[in-house]
């Protein structure tokens, strides 16, 4: 067995977060040279002032939001999703700058994009690196870290899941350690070892713990108080893992009021910067979008009206963010009938859509109008798909925690329409699993998802499954 060693991170880990840092500046400024040295642009004092700039704004960023810390517990691709969103929320404010200072500070819009994605690919491929190596020491039983629980609880055996099924973490587990009566531990326990707190003191005291969970249930304050206060007597790390699932959080996260901490149960992901970054996102690619299917829309209007009577575009109230109600677009796919406002959800071999109307609901070329609500700022790329008025007052009160879809924007693609829950709902079982895709996508969104979910939309248009 190899011997287990803290290592070298463990004794200076601030150091090495500064040099982590270092190493930051040094790609961004490296770069920024070798692009205008491989554009042949001469280095002058403006664009001397625009890496500066940039450098300042990054590191701003980047540490107002702790980015620069351990990460030990955390996903590569958390990381790098903070990392994007950071250089990218950089990048839109020194392109503004660029964009308003236009005759002061000369940069070449090409070239600033070349410096831009290849600064994020050099960014991202050294924390892959840097990952590699810190797994490869943790492999040989370098930097690691002893943890021990205190709790006879299911949050301590999801720990202690969590710590031994995930080797890259560098945490060993430690064992158990409850002076409740065993009357009181979960069935989980019966057969486990569970020792006293006297006993993880005295370990502690042989340095052979470096990190404490607390997992008592919230009701046990007296008893989690005096447990810390114990603890406070040695030099351990000490963190309290709060029972917080029986509040099934949506979007959970810390926050303060001057100094009394607050921990969020139900909240949208766009706030603060995450609101300009989603909405960059979606300007963007609805642009982008828009500008490669314009003609195709055109022809797709021209052959509706063709097809049947009526108008090439629909238009249809839904609810949006915040339950408020907003107009959607789609391309017509239906005959126009007098009982239109009458809502009846289309099913399988439905007779009001037309034969041109059954091509465009099957991949999806109906929803193209949407990236128009995309751009006025109703909808996003991404996000809970928008039911008609009546679909949602139905099952408002069916479903639980069906109105929390409404804390963000509704979006043309989805995450439960990328896992085939797109269509019909025929049965209250079908749309409740919709709407906890819906609530998944609240609770994990980020830019790669996202991202993902996109990719994956264009699989589902290739291979459609209940669209009709």
């Amino acid at each position: 067995m190899t011997q287990l060693r803290k290592g070298y991170l463990h004794s200076y880990g601030a150091f090495f977060l500064i040099l982590v840092a270092f190493f930051d500046v040094m790609v961004i400024a490296g770069n920024y040279h070798f692009v205008l040295f491989a554009n042949q642009i001469e280095v002058t004092q403006d664009l001397t002032f625009i890496l500066v700039l940039t450098l300042i704004v990054f590191l701003s960023i980047a540490t107002s939001h702790s980015f620069y810390r351990s990460y030990r517990t955390s996903k590569l691709l958390t990381e790098l999703g903070e990392l994007f969103s950071y250089w990218v929320s950089t990048f839109a404010i020194i392109a503004t700058l660029i964009f308003v200072f236009e005759n002061k500070m000369p940069m070449p819009s090409d070239v600033l994009l070349v410096w831009f994605i290849s600064t994020l690919t050099f960014l991202s491929i050294s924390r892959v690196i840097l990952r590699t190596f810190v797994y490869k020491l943790r492999a040989y039983g370098r930097n690691f870290r002893r943890v021990a629980i205190i709790g006879a609880t299911p949050i301590a055996e999801r720990l202690h899941q969590s710590i031994t099924s995930n080797d890259w973490m560098g945490l060993k587990f430690s064992g158990f350690f409850d002076d409740r009566c065993q009357d009181r531990f979960t069935e989980d326990f019966k057969n486990k070892q569970v020792d006293s707190i006297d006993t993880l003191l005295s370990r502690i005291a042989e340095d052979e713990i470096d990190i404490v969970y607390i997992t008592l249930p919230m009701s046990a304050q007296k008893r989690i108080k005096s447990t810390i206060d114990k603890l406070s007597l040695t030099n351990v790390s000490i963190y309290y893992a709060p029972d917080f699932y029986t509040f099934d959080l949506l979007r959970a996260h810390w926050d303060n009021i001057e100094d009394q901490p607050l921990i969020s149960i139900i909240e949208t992901p766009f706030v603060g910067d995450n609101t300009v970054l989603k909405r960059l996102e979606d300007v963007v690619l609805s642009f982008l979008i828009l500008c490669c299917i314009a003609i195709p829309m055109l022809i797709v209007a021209i052959l509706i009206k063709l097809d049947s009577s009526g108008p090439a575009i629909y238009r249809q109230k839904r609810y949006g963010l915040d339950g408020k109600s907003f107009t959607i677009y789609k391309f017509r796919t239906m005959r126009s009938t007098p009982d239109d406002k009458v809502f009846k959800q289309a099913t399988q071999n439905d007779p009001r859509v037309t034969r041109l109307g059954r091509f465009l609901r099957k991949y999806s070329i109906d929803e193209l109008p949407q990236f128009i609500n995309v751009l006025q700022g109703r909808m996003s790329v991404v996000g809970p798909r928008p039911h008609p008025l009546a679909l949602d007052d139905e099952h408002l009160n069916l479903i639980k925690r069906y109105n929390l879809r409404f804390k963000v924007k509704p979006g043309i693609t989805g995450w439960a329409q990328v896992n085939g829950y797109r269509g019909e709902t025929k049965e209250l079982h079908i749309m409740d699993k919709r709407i906890q895709y819906d609530l998944e996508y609240i609770k994990r969104w980020s830019v790669l998802f996202d991202l993902k979910i996109i990719f994956l939309t264009f699989w589902t248009i290739i291979k459609p499954v209940n669209a009709y």
